[in-house]
């Protein structure tokens, strides 16, 4: 360690910001704060020393700095989040310990461009990921990793001279490995680039974060690992630390210490004594911890904590998910109730209306009752009806409460209450079968002349609809959206794509800037739009949403990072987009640049023609997506392989303009659907199929130097033209 921190006052943080609203979270010179719950912050000025805790986390803004005299960011296992550019000592100190949990910055990440300070991070445990990092180790700054790892979305190949090049890093003494660890691992992993310290000195941990067993199955077994071979006896300390079982009563855990003798790689295991007393009760947990590594430098791995669930032997009785919800318009909806297994006799319970803000027998019809379950039934349904009425109201809710299981050896589970939302569509836009709803003006969404949906959104705004309900639960599950997709605007370039990449003016073509649209996919929380004028940010409703966006520029050159210089003359590194996944706190869906992931080039989509736009999702595994764009036959794909935060189900669709780019207009067109065009027989509408219908098209269709099939006079023959033929295709002899 090359400083000593120094405490000379403790200060508490909590901020309680309303309605979303950000405010300025300052820690001044010698000053302490300490964070042990959740904390939003605006832009975050820390000059003094702030401390985030294991049950702690904070978010703060754009353009957040640390800069001071030791001024410093500890993270013990909670998480440190700025959306946006993150600055570390301009001109004086600033020090980063991550000791455990997540430290992310979803921009940029610079160090200082000026002289003077001292900059260290040092990733002892836990997880540092970024956008990217401008590291200036000429200005001394260095960058430890240790049990922990760094992971950015863009890295530099430039070699000397790239501060964004973590090979030019490690070469010129900026990036080192931290103590007790030999070397550093550079792993390009896909979606991110990955730097782990390396260590030849053996790390302990659990071999997972938690398990469950039935209440009737004891010992309960847990396996901790060692990672390298000890040169000699090698022991760990493990204790109950926390969790809803009793010790005593419902287990109990012979000793307290681990031996690995030397040269020993196989686990060794924790047993627990679970007692099963009969009681009908709710599952209970254990959490154990290791601490204090001995002998043969030894140290803790990441997963020093581990979890048991005892779980109560009766089938339990719930709702299958806590919330749902839906449009007015569809009038019939059945709730699922389940029985965790199935059981040889009758099981009963009952529902009752215990309180929401619909109003019985106006906006929905429902009687108390009961639900009753044959011998090994394992669902049942609560049918609900819905009264469509024409008045434009604010989304009301149903709350339906479970209560009185009867049945053999059955209990009342976890989900004993259900909210189901009623969505209000008499404000929106129909359009394709859905009520589409818009941030601003509603004047701005409308269908046009051609059925097309078109919007002008002024330089900025967001529209959205609530899907049929899309599983991505099971592998396998595929959801998959297909328009057709144009965009016009101002174009002073003669040729579109031949504009000077030095000089690049608003002309959405050549736009010096980061991607233009976004389309979002994602899985609601039980809330719905269901009005026109709803806030891009800052709105509560969008917290707890749960999905990916896609930023692309559908008119920008395939690169995907370029430097640039705009007409007014300011220079910088611009992402022509980016994947995106939501943060499942925030309240917004695509309005800042959080959660950015792999890179989207640009699709040099011509403005005023018409292409094939596609956003597909498909889960792989129980903890893989893959996220996919397709536009002017161009597809990018990016898996997401984190696990967490991630949807079950798709329910929305959203659209958006980020940037203050002079669109005259975007333009979404239905798909024509088979059979209509089948002109193969083969179930499938593609260039084979126009292929045949041109070649019967009568002649006399062609206008003068126009090519045979061009409907839409763009002057070319595409999927376009297709879908105006299949519309108005009557019938050829041939």
């Amino acid at each position: 360690m090359e400083r000593t921190f120094r405490f000379c006052m403790i200060l508490t943080l909590q901020l309680a910001l309303a309605g979303g609203a950000y405010a300025q979270c300052n820690v001044l010179p010698g000053e302490t704060a300490t964070v042990t719950t959740p904390v939003t912050c605006g832009q975050m000025n820390i000059a003094g020393t702030l401390i985030v805790e294991s049950t702690g986390s904070v978010t703060g803004g754009d353009g957040s700095t640390l800069n001071g005299a030791d001024a410093t960011i500890t993270v013990n296992g909670g998480a440190f989040t700025i959306n946006g550019r993150f600055n570390v000592g301009q001109g004086s100190d600033g020090y980063i310990n991550l000791n455990g949990g997540t430290f992310t910055v979803t921009g940029t990440w610079k160090y200082p461009d000026d002289a003077g300070g001292v900059h260290r991070m040092w990733i002892n445990n836990g997880v540092v990921h970024s956008g990217d990092i401008e590291l200036r180790g000429d200005r001394d700054a260095i960058i430890y990793v240790g049990g922990g790892s760094l992971r950015l979305n863009y890295v530099g190949t430039g070699g000397v001279g790239d501060y964004y090049d973590p090979t030019w890093w490690l070469s010129a003494g900026w990036l080192q490995p931290a103590e007790n660890y030999d070397e550093i691992l550079i792993q390009d992993l896909g979606s991110y680039t990955e730097i782990t310290g390396v260590s030849l000195y053996p790390k302990l941990q659990f071999e997972t974060p938690s398990s469950e067993a039935l209440e009737a199955v004891s010992p309960a077994v847990l396996a901790v690992t060692i990672s390298e071979a000890p040169t000699e006896q090698v022991t760990v300390s493990y204790s109950v630390v926390g969790g809803t079982a009793t010790q005593g009563d419902d287990f109990t855990l012979s000793g307290s210490t681990l031996t690995f003798e030397s040269g020993q790689t196989t686990p060794e295991y924790i047993s627990i004594n679970i007692m099963d007393d009969e009681l009908d009760e709710d599952d209970e947990t254990i959490v154990l911890a290791l601490s204090n590594p001995v002998g043969g430098d030894a140290m803790l791995g990441a997963t020093s904590q581990h979890t048991y669930t005892i779980i109560d032997p009766r089938p339990a009785v719930q709702f299958a998910a806590a919330a749902s919800g839906g449009l007015e318009s569809v009038t019939a909806v059945s709730i699922p109730v389940e029985l965790s297994a199935p059981v040889s006799g009758t099981v009963t319970t009952d529902y009752a209306v215990t309180g929401g803000t619909a109003t019985r027998n106006v906006d929905y019809t429902l009687a108390d009752g009961t639900v009753q379950f044959e011998p090994f039934d394992t669902t049942e349904n609560i049918d609900v009806t819905f009264h469509d009425d024409i008045v434009t109201e604010e989304a009301e809710t149903i709350r339906i409460t479970l209560s009185n299981v009867v049945g053999p050896d059955v209990r009342l589970g976890s989900r004993a209450q259900h909210t189901y939302t009623i969505a209000d569509d008499d404000a929106g836009l129909r359009w394709d079968g859905l009520t589409w709803f818009y941030s601003d003006n509603p004047d701005r969404l409308f269908v046009n002349g051609d059925g097309d949906l078109e919007w002008n959104p002024e330089k900025e705004g967001q529209f959205i609809t609530r899907l049929p309900d899309k599983p991505l639960s099971q592998t396998g599950d595929v959801v998959e959206i297909s328009y057709y997709w144009l965009t016009d605007g101002a174009h002073s370039c003669p040729d579109c794509f031949g504009c000077d990449p030095y000089c690049l003016d608003d002309d959405i073509t050549c736009i010096a800037g980061t991607s233009d649209m976004r389309v979002g996919l994602f899985e609601a929380d039980g809330e719905w739009i269901t009005s026109d004028g709803f806030a891009v940010s800052g709105n509560s409703i969008f917290a707890g949403y749960k999905g990916y966006a896609w930023r692309f520029g559908p008119n920008m050159i395939a690169e995907p990072v370029r430097l640039e210089e705009d007409c007014q003359g300011y220079t910088e590194v611009h992402k022509t987009g980016n994947f995106q996944k939501k943060i499942v706190s925030l309240d917004n869906l695509m309005y800042s640049n959080d959660g950015l992931e792999d890179y989207i080039p640009g699709f040099e989509l011509p403005p005023g023609e018409w292409s094939l736009f596609t956003v597909r999702l498909e889960r792989l595994s129980s903890s893989d997506v893959e996220s996919s764009i397709t536009l002017n036959d161009r597809p990018y794909i990016w898996t997401d392989r984190s696990s967490s935060g991630q949807p079950q189900k798709i329910d929305v669709l959203a659209v958006h303009m980020r940037n203050g780019r002079p669109y005259s207009r975007l333009v979404l067109g239905r798909l024509c659907q088979p059979p209509p065009g089948d002109a193969t027989d083969d179930c499938v509408v593609n260039l084979a199929d126009l292929k045949v219908l041109t070649e019967h098209w009568p002649m006399d269709r062609c206008r003068d130097g126009a090519i045979c099939g061009d409907f839409d006079g763009d002057s070319r023959t595409n999927y376009r033209d297709y879908c105006i033929l299949a519309l108005h295709w009557l019938e050829v002899d041939e």
